[in-house]
């Protein structure tokens, strides 16, 4: 049975037996594109009922997106903590591990380690660094130090008064010094053994934060207290309109000037000499941060050592993704945004992508019934028509859903084909 829906009839849905209808020009229409239409029915099916991977998005006034969606990389991936991720200038991505050092060139990882690479003499990775000159620097656990120049690995020595530790951090000041932190938050200088303590010492679950803002200089973030790394050492840092005893978790330089900063528990934005945004109670007072990152697109993420990681993409409500939804691991080592936009998160248990889904799903308030989608049909104002197996007729249009069934003149509830013609009509095929 053929249900045909005429515009000059104001939309209503006109019966007609297949084969039968005077628009045999119509038909034929049908037959050609048959096939085609069934394999765009497939892909409907896909792109509408999938639930595809873990996705968050923000409530409100901005429940239209954006969307994101989070995976965990299994496919060739041996699961292993991820402690550090960079993306080289040559566009590989290199992840630190506890088995080794991992690089990915887009299809397939290639792992080394102190079985199968000379010069690697530890395949605990803590750190990763590369320097302007495109050297790569390792820090591992042990507190050793190593080098990648020119595809080649080689031990760096540390002698005292290096403390010893996990190398927590590597970075490079104004001057291009090469700075390490360990496991205590000490920092050392390696060009001539220089070594500072930050005001506020170091932590076991808080760890110190090294970032380096536009201008090359090094700030630091140590137990709830702010430097800047002078010539003279560190010196304490205080924003304006703050208090003696607030907490400062991390801090991280904003693509529009000023600087990100966690305070007591939430974000806030200081630029030329002001606090100018405040997102409340993200990520909480009583959770930890390991890493900031902001995206070329301005969403800043905050990853956390036990609550897994908050999104506050531009102008929206936070969104917040944890092994509930997807996540590998409740603890954020690293993150990394590559060449492309993909976000990549280290975790405590592996390695994930967050991506901005490029595909709205569609679904209606009754959820189709619970029956399978069969049939799909856009028409060029937008709005489409959707066939089921059983709950009969969707029409989604202007973001509102209408259903049509028995009693607005369908034939049968099970719709196998959907046509919308040039001239702006729709035909229905029925059981």
């Amino acid at each position: 049975m053929i249900a045909f829906v005429d515009r000059s009839s104001g939309g209503r849905l006109l019966r007609c037996q297949s084969g039968l209808h005077e628009r045999k020009n119509i038909v034929k229409e049908i037959r050609e594109i048959h096939c085609l239409i069934a394999i765009l029915f497939f892909l409907g099916l896909v792109l509408i009922g999938s639930p595809g991977p873990a996705a968050a998005k923000p409530s409100g006034m901005f429940a239209s997106g954006p969307y994101l969606d989070i995976s965990p990389i299994t496919q060739g991936w041996q699961p292993s903590t991820v402690t550090a991720i960079v993306q080289s200038h040559d566009g590989y991505l290199w992840l630190g591990t506890y088995n080794g050092l991992m690089r990915y060139d887009g299809v397939r990882f290639t792992l080394f380690d102190s079985g199968n690479t000379p010069g690697l003499k530890n395949s605990r990775v803590t750190s990763l660094y590369e320097d302007s000159s495109g050297a790569m620097w390792i820090g591992h656990e042990t507190g050793e130090l190593s080098r990648l120049v020119d595809g080649n690995f080689e031990p760096v020595p540390l002698t005292d008064p290096w403390p010893g530790g996990a190398i927590e951090a590597i970075n490079t000041d104004e001057n291009n010094d090469l700075w390490l932190v360990n496991a205590s938050g000490v920092l050392f200088r390696l060009r001539d053994k220089q070594t500072e303590h930050p005001p506020g010492g170091g932590s076991p679950t808080r760890k110190t934060v090294l970032t380096r803002v536009r201008s090359g200089q090094l700030w630091i973030t140590a137990n709830g207290q702010v430097a800047t790394l002078e010539k003279a050492g560190p010196a304490a840092f205080r924003f304006n309109g703050t208090e003696q005893t607030d907490f400062y978790e991390a801090i991280l330089p904003a693509r529009e000037g000023g600087v990100w900063a966690v305070i007591n528990g939430s974000v806030r934005r200081f630029r030329e000499g002001r606090w100018e945004m405040q997102v409340s109670d993200c990520p909480g007072s009583q959770t930890p941060v390991t890493t900031l990152l902001e995206t070329r697109t301005g969403t800043l993420l905050i990853g956390t050592l036990n609550e897994g990681l908050f999104v506050i993409p531009p102008g929206m409500q936070p969104l917040h993704f944890s092994r509930t939804n997807g996540l590998s691991h409740d603890w954020v080592r690293a993150l990394r945004e590559d060449q492309e936009g993909t976000v990549w998160i280290g975790t405590g248990a592996g390695l994930d992508t967050l991506r901005v889904r490029k595909v709205k799903m569609l679904n209606p308030p009754d959820s189709w019934q619970g029956r399978a989608v069969l049939s799909f049909a856009a028409r060029a104002d937008g709005s489409a028509w959707i066939g089921t197996e059983g709950a009969g007729l969707y029409q989604y249009a202007d973001g509102r859903w209408t259903a049509y069934n028995e009693s607005n003149g369908l034939a049968n509830l099970f719709v196998w084909s959907v046509l919308a013609t040039q001239r702006g009509d729709l035909l229905v095929g029925t059981w």
